[in-house]
């Protein structure tokens, strides 16, 4: 994780070289702020609470990444599992997961942990340095506050956290102290984190109408006598859809967190393809370097003999792979309005593509496995051998076999949400001769076109 946050501040850092402004553009900037602010503070306190980006532009707006987080007190040998944290707008919601020993305890023995928050945030205007542009140029040094709920190892309280974001093209680090306040008492948990922009100033969605929601109610109140008086009541509501338009994009993949009962280590995916969206369909071609826990697939099998039989604990290991998966998918949201309720779209057209989108995604793997790491190969490798020599009904080939690997296609399939250019995803892939892998990744969909346009200006 050092590794890509070093990737991504030097990508960042780079391509803040050399950006300037004349001074005559400074000036109509400044001219054009002081407007902005003279025409907020008119507005209601309501509007001034919610609205706050407008007095801040070049603030991101929509951001999720990951955190390097630790309470000041009541653990030790802390060990982070996972830890997130996700802005929309002024939502604030953060979450963190890890293991260790409470102090509170006389032994030594490991729990785990867990902390979320969900609160309102916003940019403060006490100072910025810098100027950023559409989410993919220059840089802002601004700091911000945030606060409300938070649920700390089960116990409720509530949370404020001051921070100071280093907002650069496409990334934001965020530093910032969460003081919370619980049944627990007070508690301190410092947070450095690594924010993917979502871009949502550079697709700029514009509010399109698509259809209509229909509302109906009837209900029927007894008057005495077996009489009863009966009313309806229906209604016609606007439906809009934030819509970017179909894009196409280069997207660098990473799995962050590999998802098994028994596997012999944790472990992660790197990846880079081409994403495009288009409505409510999406498709994706993309390389992948990653690793698949060994054993015999439930797929596999013959009458189902060798899965029940075989104990995949005794060949407990990881295979390096390299594949290339070629997917499509639909949005599981388009897919309930077209279905349950079809006036709501009815008027959507074939280029209206979401800004946030819910999809399933399924589709091919070739699978190309490399070397194989065991717990203890010797043992796998007897426990199989007598496996097949009491059963040698069985085949002993690359499907029956966990100890053999070959190249061949498998299936993946997976559920991601899409806020904007970033995406969340679990998805799993299995083979028949080179097993099975299931991880939580996280990708960055780069626009191409729409940032070129940026830079030419």
């Amino acid at each position: 994780m050092k590794k890509l946050l070093f990737i991504f501040c030097l990508f960042s850092i780079t391509i803040c070289i050399g950006q300037t402004d004349n001074q005559s553009d400074i000036e109509k900037q400044d001219t054009y702020q002081q407007q902005i602010n003279a025409q907020f503070k008119k507005e209601s306190l309501w509007y001034r609470i919610w609205n706050r980006y407008e007095i801040n532009p070049g603030f991101s707006k929509y951001a999720l990444g990951y955190s390097f987080i630790q309470p000041v007190k009541g653990w030790s040998n802390y060990e982070s599992t996972i830890a997130l944290r996700y802005r929309r707008n002024h939502l604030d919601i953060g979450a963190s997961f890890w293991e260790g020993t409470p102090t509170n305890q006389n032994d030594t023995t490991i729990e785990k942990g867990s902390r979320w928050a969900v609160g309102y945030t916003t940019p403060s205007g006490l100072f910025s340095i810098g100027k950023r542009i559409l989410d993919v140029k220059g840089f802002l040094i601004q700091p911000a506050f945030s606060g409300g709920y938070v649920n700390d190892n089960g116990s409720h309280g509530i949370y404020f956290a001051p921070s100071i974001h280093f907002q650069l093209p496409f990334v934001i680090i965020e530093a910032r102290a969460n003081i919370d306040y619980t049944g627990n008492g007070l508690n301190i948990y410092p947070e450095l984190s690594l924010q993917l922009d979502a871009l949502r100033t550079l697709f700029d969605p514009t509010l399109t109408r698509v259809g209509t929601n229909n509302y109906s109610h009837t209900s029927a109140t007894p008057m005495g006598g077996g009489w009863y008086s009966v009313s309806s009541y229906s209604s016609s509501e606007p439906f809009h859809i934030k819509d970017v338009g179909p894009f196409w994009t280069i997207t660098p993949r990473y799995g962050l967190l590999a998802i098994g009962e028994d596997l012999l280590e944790p472990y992660h995916s790197y990846g880079l393809g081409i994403s495009g969206r288009i409505n409510y369909l999406c498709g994706d071609i993309y390389f992948k370097k990653s690793k698949m826990a060994t054993g015999v697939q439930e797929n596999n099998n013959v009458d189902g003999y060798t899965r029940e039989n075989f104990d995949n604990s005794k060949v407990k290991g990881l295979v390096n792979t390299n594949e290339i998966t070629f997917e499509a998918g639909l949005n599981i949201v388009g897919l309930f309005f077209a279905l349950a309720k079809p006036a709501s779209t009815r008027n959507m057209g074939a280029m209206t593509t979401p800004l946030n989108r819910l999809n399933f995604h399924i589709g091919l793997s070739y699978i190309m496995p490399k070397d194989a790491i065991y717990e203890n190969a010797d043992s796998a490798q007897a426990y199989t051998d007598n496996f097949f020599a009491q059963n040698p009904t069985i085949d002993n080939n690359t499907t029956n076999n966990p100890m053999e690997h070959k190249n061949e296609w498998g299936v993946t399939y997976g559920v991601s949400i899409e806020l904007g250019a970033v995406g969340v995803k679990g998805t799993s892939t299995f083979s028949k001769s080179n097993g099975g892998s299931t991880m939580i990744e996280i990708y960055y969909m780069l626009p191409i076109t729409k940032i070129w346009k940026v830079y030419r200006k």
